[in-house]
C-alpha cells in the first residue's frame, strides 16, 4: 500500500502537475509548501473549477454540491444583485453563518467586481455598524 501511495503522490505532485509545490520559507522561518501550479486569482480559480464542472465541489452536513451547481447558483446571486444596483466597486456586506450560501455570496460579489464586506455573524449590532461604517 505504501509504494502505490508513493507512486500516486509522486505522479500527482510532478514539477508539471497542478499539484505541484515548492517549499518557501517566509520571513518569520516557518517554511510551508505553495502550490506552484494553482489559480493565482480567484477568476482563474472558478475558471479551473469549470474544468470538471460535475466534481463535488462543497459537502455541508448532508449536502453535496457540484462546481456547476454552486457556479449556476452564483451567477443568479450575481445577476439579482446587478438588477438590484450593485455595480463594479460596491461593497456588499456578508453577515452569515459559513455554508454554501456564503461562498456563493462570496462568488457572486466577486465576479461582478464588487468588493465583499466579511462580517462576523456572530457580532453583536454595534460591532456589525462599526463593520460597515469603517469598510473601505
Amino acid at each position: 500500500m505504501t509504494d502505490k501511495y508513493n507512486e500516486i503522490l509522486e505522479r500527482l505532485t510532478a514539477s508539471d502537475q497542478v499539484f505541484a509545490f515548492q517549499e518557501e520559507v517566509h520571513k518569520s522561518g516557518i517554511t510551508y509548501r505553495e502550490f506552484i501550479n494553482a489559480p493565482k486569482t480567484l477568476p482563474a480559480f472558478f475558471e479551473f473549477g469549470l474544468l470538471f464542472p460535475e466534481w463535488e465541489f462543497i459537502v455541508f452536513n448532508n449536502e453535496r454540491y457540484t462546481f456547476q451547481e454552486i457556479h449556476k447558483k452564483a451567477a443568479q446571486t450575481a445577476n439579482a444583485l446587478k438588477d438590484a444596483g450593485v455595480k463594479k466597486g460596491d461593497r456588499v456586506a456578508i453577515c452569515m453563518a459559513n455554508n454554501p450560501e456564503y461562498i456563493i455570496s462570496f462568488m457572486a460579489i466577486s465576479s461582478m467586481g464588487a468588493v465583499c464586506v466579511l462580517l462576523n455573524s456572530w457580532w453583536v449590532p454595534s460591532e456589525i455598524s462599526y463593520g460597515l461604517e469603517n469598510s473601505e
